[in-house]
């Protein structure tokens, strides 16, 4: 089985007088970009996966945001403000009893990265903002766990294959420039966030039983680099 989900090469551009924005604000960001890629998906109520064979997910999401604000006669204002997010599982299931049975060897890999650039150039006040927030999340198997009200409710995973789980993101925000003439200011802010989760395998709560009887190798990584720099 192999699953793979791509948000790639995400690209805006905003390139006007005085004022130019691509988003509001971190919380209403104008560049978006969202992988999410899952190899076996049961949903709720009582479930039994058994696999045998080889697993291969893949979620990768990239973006790019870029403003400019350039103006000989008035104050200029630029922000670009981005979010990127990917998400990769193995297996998953919902909400309920359940039996997961894997003998074949998993690899989840989720990839996120954003870049965001300004710049405002003005003859008076010039002011330049940005943000990058990027997310990345793999799990290998992950189980919702039973139902609370279940007084039979029992979760059970027997892994017997290699588990390989990869979650990177990269976050970069950069004002390029916030140059005032005359008698102005020159403001500059970025921000770059990056996180990274990974999970080998997981049992969620609620349940009578939870169980998990693994006898091969979990190979687990997370990894986030963010740079930010507002010259």
């Amino acid at each position: 089985v192999a699953e793979k989900a791509t948000a790639e090469d995400t690209k805006t551009k905003a390139f006007t007088d005085e004022m130019a924005y691509i988003g509001a604000g971190p919380e209403a960001p104008g560049m978006t970009a969202e992988a999410s890629a899952v190899g076996i998906s049961a949903g709720d109520g009582g479930n039994a996966i058994m696999n045998d064979n080889s697993i291969r997910v893949t979620a990768r999401a990239t973006g790019d945001g870029e403003a400019h604000a350039d103006s000989n006669l008035y104050d200029t204002d630029a922000g670009v403000w981005g979010r990127v997010t990917s998400t990769a599982t193995g297996i998953e299931t919902g909400k309920g009893s359940s039996l997961v049975v894997n003998q074949g060897l998993l690899q989840v890999d989720a990839n996120a990265s954003a870049a965001t650039i300004s710049f405002s150039d003005s003859v008076d006040d010039a002011t330049a903002r940005g943000a990058a927030t990027v997310s990345a999340r793999a799990w290998g198997i992950k189980a919702a766990g039973a139902d609370s009200t279940d007084p039979k409710g029992a979760t059970i995973v027997v892994n017997s294959a290699p588990i390989s789980v990869n979650a990177a993101s990269a976050a970069e925000g950069k004002t390029g420039r916030a140059d005032s003439g005359w008698f102005g200011y020159g403001l500059a802010v970025t921000y770059a966030d990056a996180k990274s989760e990974a999970w080998g395998i997981t049992i969620g709560g609620g349940n009578r039983l939870a169980a998990v009887e693994n006898s091969s190798g979990l190979t687990v990584k997370a990894k986030a680099n963010s740079a930010a720099s507002a010259p």
